[in-house]
Parts: structure tokens; sequence; C-alpha cells
């Protein structure tokens, strides 16, 4: 795995934009199988939150507490 952060500092320490291997990356979470394949992760960094990215239900992690069955 390849971790890419070049803006990172302590004013820019929160996450505006991921890709995953060139491509826009909305989760919040990776799953084993991208971990075990191997990725390539870029992270652009901002000196404020960007209160938008990974706030989808789908770029949640699969929790058992919301699990309805």
């Amino acid at each position: 795995m390849v971790l890419s952060a070049p803006q990172n500092s302590a004013q820019n320490r929160y996450v505006n934009r991921l890709t995953l291997n060139g491509q826009p990356y909305d989760k919040n979470y990776l799953d084993f199988e991208t971990l075990k394949q191997g990725a390539t992760l870029d992270f652009e960094m901002s000196a404020s939150p960007n209160k938008t990215r990974g706030t989808a239900p789908a770029a949640a992690p699969y929790s058992f507490s919301t699990d309805k069955k």
C-alpha cells in the first residue's frame, strides 16, 4: 500500500479529497480485499474540514447496530 499526502502539515490536517488508485474515494473505510490487493491512496489535505466528504450513508462502514433484519 502506498500513502501520499504531500500537503499534510500542522495546518493542513483535514482530508479534503481522497483518491484510491486514481479514482475518487468517498468512503471512510477500506475493505479487506482492497488492503489485500494493495492500493495507492492519495490524500489532498486542507486547513479546514470538508464537511461534505464521507457524509453519505454509503460512506459509513457496515455496522451491526444498523442491520435491519
